[in-house]
């Protein structure tokens, strides 16, 4: 379609000579949506360009009117992706348009108080601003000077920027680069940022305050917004650890703080009284904990007061002024300040490296609590490829001006194929030998005639161990393909070497096996052969434990009989789509997709996957059927 098409403010804008499929009726819907001060949702799949669709889409706007764009990811690799949009918008329109990628405040700092300790997003506020008052900082005194401020703020703005850009002149100038950011935000048109800088109350307070805009004069956009309520919920959730407490105690000892190490022997031993004996969680009364102290109140005050007293004197002595004592006193504050109507108290033991580590937590149960004061923005925009409507209801986006929007699908019928094996599924009764023999042959069909790489994912690390343990390792190996295997107790940096072999495989044929809703399963692109098949073995349904049970309790309070699958179904599904999406990234890809699960086409889930998926599926009946439909993909035939 020409580009010629777009309203004149709007094709100054896009950079690019054409469109991809469906990407310019998307571009009009978010225009016009914006220009009425509403709410839109956007369902739209990978390879539509959602990212420039939506800057070009919001951008005239923002310049006609003098707003901001606060652009929202989970992901540095997203929000880099802002600023390299702009600056292809720059490189092809010569359009000025300042903007900045910033990052959580612990990732901008240059001083070791900070960098020298895997310190909590808000200890990295509190010990920024105790070096800034206590004059401990030399990158912040360096960046007092109004003639150094100067130099570098007429050399960096009106730049499109990414964070890495700022830490350069940071550490060449020797200045804080979290306070060069600050200053840019304020005039910056674009500031692509964290969901953190908006969802954590205290840093949400902190940011709007630096970026000088009331609420009303942004635009705001959720990327991958299905993952807006979970990010919410955790924002309000804390949890503690008997290891938490141990430190705090050996602290008081260390520090002379008697009254503090007589609360924290308490606490300490509430939480093994309530413990749960082996790895597991059970509910327990907020009640409980208060009852256990004399005066929560008072513990809450001298705590915090001492944890105050700790931190100072570290400081003093050169040492990082991090206080276990006060981060008791936080999560003392949450529990008691957290109304029981929203939130589970929980026991739960879990396993460490050596040993069980027993913990209580104050769960959140609402995500509209943090997300329904974002919503007196002037406008926002939350897109994703698999995005129920149910959103809405959940964010109380309902209660506002808003529209949904199902962008039409980027590819080609011939790009892909989705088939749902109808004779087998992993539904816990249905669980046995047989079964997993089923499901593994499934399996070596894929592998065997996709050219390249496969993955495949399960619903739970437990199927997963099941499958392993029938022999599918060495079958695959038989197939002449390599196997990689996801496992929980990988540490993220084994993790990101073991993804990066298995696609330097592509070439030779390598297998992931992995579970849905982990690191491998969202968030990481596979282009090309780095992943052609993907197979989706069952339904990710979470495993009834009390925080899940307390959830559907409270969602059906809330929404009545759709509560059950607000809270326990839609995002089981979320995972599925998302890793069904793993294979199709770009208008080039091809993929195909095979769901191992009659359940998909019952009436009750097939309605819930997003449009990209539903339309497209093919029922196969048996082992044959599957080989004859993958040859003929694949042009094996």
């Amino acid at each position: 379609m020409n580009v010629q098409l777009l309203p004149e403010s709007l094709r100054e804008l896009f950079p690019y000579q054409s469109f991809r499929k469906g990407q310019f009726e998307t571009i009009l819907k978010i225009y016009d949506a914006i220009k009425r001060r509403q709410h839109i949702v956007v369902e739209a799949s990978n390879g539509i360009g959602k990212t420039i669709s939506v800057l070009t889409a919001a951008l005239p706007v923002a310049l006609e009117k003098g707003l901001k764009i606060v652009y929202l990811s989970r992901t540095h690799t997203q929000l880099e992706r802002v600023i390299d949009e702009l600056l292809t918008i720059k490189r092809n329109n010569e359009a000025l348009i300042s903007a900045v990628e910033i990052r959580a405040r612990r990732d901008m700092c240059l001083n070791r108080y900070i960098t020298s300790e895997n310190i909590s997003a808000h200890d990295a506020i509190e010990i920024c601003q105790m070096l800034k008052r206590n004059r401990r900082c030399v990158y912040f005194e360096n960046w007092r000077y109004e003639s150094v401020r100067k130099t570098i703020l007429s050399y960096l703005m009106g730049l499109p920027l990414k964070s890495r850009d700022v830490l350069g002149v940071g550490k060449g100038k020797r200045v804080c680069p979290y306070e060069i950011n600050k200053s840019l935000i304020q005039t910056s048109t674009v500031i692509s940022a964290p969901y953190i800088y908006l969802v954590d109350e205290k840093i949400r307070e902190v940011f709007l305050s630096s970026l000088g805009t009331p609420l009303d004069r942004i635009i705001l956009i959720f990327d991958e917004a299905h993952n807006l309520p979970n990010i919410a919920m955790d924002a309000l959730s804390h949890t503690l650890s008997t290891i938490t407490v141990k430190r705090a105690i050996n602290e008081a000892k260390n520090y002379n703080k008697s009254l503090s190490e007589k609360i924290l022997k308490r606490i300490e031993r509430f939480i093994n009284d309530v413990a749960v004996d082996n790895v597991g969680e059970k509910r327990i009364s907020q009640k409980d904990l208060v009852n256990s102290i004399d005066s929560i109140e008072d513990a809450i005050f001298f705590l915090e007061e001492q944890g105050e007293s700790v931190k100072m004197e570290k400081l003093e002595n050169n040492q990082v002024p991090i206080s276990y004592i006060y981060g008791v006193a936080k999560f003392l504050m949450a529990w008691y300040d957290a109304d029981p109507e929203k939130y589970v108290f929980l026991s739960s033991t879990k396993l460490g490296k050596r040993e069980l580590i027993h913990q209580i937590e104050v769960v959140a149960l609402d995500p509209a609590d943090v997300i329904e004061p974002l919503l007196n923005c002037y406008s926002t925009i939350s897109l994703s490829g698999t995005i129920h409507r149910s959103y809405a209801e959940i964010t109380g986006l309902s209660s506002y001006d808003m529209t949904y929007f199902v962008a039409p699908e980027p590819f080609s019928r011939d790009q892909y194929r989705v088939v749902v094996a109808s004779d087998v599924t992993s539904r816990l009764s249905e669980r046995n030998l047989d079964t997993y023999m089923l499901i593994m042959n499934y399996i070596l069909i894929i592998v065997k005639y996709t050219p390249h790489n496969v993955g495949v994912f399960f619903p739970s690390y437990d199927v997963l161990k099941e499958i392993v343990n029938i022999g599918i390792r060495d079958k695959i190996i038989d197939l002449g393909k390599q196997v990689f295997i996801e496992s929980p107790e990988l540490s993220s940096t084994d993790n990101d070497f073991m993804i990066e072999e298995f696609k330097r495989s592509a070439e030779s044929g390598a297998v992931l096996l992995g579970v849905m809703g982990g690191r491998n399963s969202e968030g990481v692109d596979y282009p090309g052969k780095e992943m052609e098949s993907v197979c989706v073995v069952g339904i990710p349904l979470a495993k009834p434990t009390p925080r899940v049970e307390a959830s559907i309790e409270y969602y059906t309070s809330k929404f009545g009989s759709l509560g059950k699958i607000y809270s326990y179904v839609i995002p089981a599904v979320y995972k599925a789509s998302q890793t069904a999406g793993r294979v199709i990234r770009s208008p080039e890809d091809r993929g195909f997709i095979l769901l191992l699960d009659k359940r998909y086409l019952w009436p009750y889930y097939k309605s819930l996957l997003p449009q990209w998926l539903r339309r497209e599926l093919e029922i196969i009946r048996n082992l044959d059927a599957l080989e004859v439909k993958i040859k003929h993909f694949y042009n094996k035939g």
